[in-house]
């Protein structure tokens, strides 16, 4: 490495730096700790931090793994939110007629049903208090605090 090089320079100059950015998006989409996105860039941790902090596009590979994360984790949420099927290939040895050994292949499907736990999640996370648990109490909240205080002030002089 060059004098007064940092690693992202480096990178950048042995044209390793899009393969990085690709390798820290696919690792922050898939949860990676910080500790072991260094370790796998073989780099320390405390290198890592600061690349992070000095250099945008470390920062925008991270950001843009998040994201897919996030869309992901909807994803299996409504998933299980709505139910689905599951199909399953089983196999198993059969014997035929004439004593002769086969395989066979059968598919078993189960079904998962709607989870309202999820449901309720997914309603209270994408259209907000319309479908919180709570609705009612915090409307309740709201008019209360929208009420005048009917308590003379005492410091107020009487006119």
């Amino acid at each position: 490495m060059r004098r007064n090089e940092d690693t992202f320079t480096k990178w950048k100059r042995e044209g390793l730096l899009n393969s990085k950015i690709q390798y820290l998006r696919g690792a922050s989409s898939n949860f990676y700790s910080q500790k072991r996105m260094a370790s796998d860039l073989g780099i320390s941790e405390q290198t890592f931090i600061t690349l992070k902090n000095k250099h945008k596009e470390i920062r925008e590979a991270l950001a843009y793994g998040d994201e897919i994360l996030k869309a992901d984790v909807m994803s299996a949420l409504k998933k299980r939110a709505v139910g689905y099927v599951s199909v399953t290939k089983v196999r198993s040895m059969k014997r035929d007629g004439g004593g002769r050994d086969y395989q066979a292949v059968q598919e078993v499907e189960k079904e998962f049903p709607p989870d309202v736990d999820a449901i309720k999640y997914l309603l209270t996370v994408k259209f907000g208090r319309e479908y919180h648990p709570k609705k009612e109490e915090l409307e309740l909240a709201e008019k209360k605090a929208d009420k005048p205080a009917l308590i003379p002030n005492p410091l107020k002089e009487d006119e």
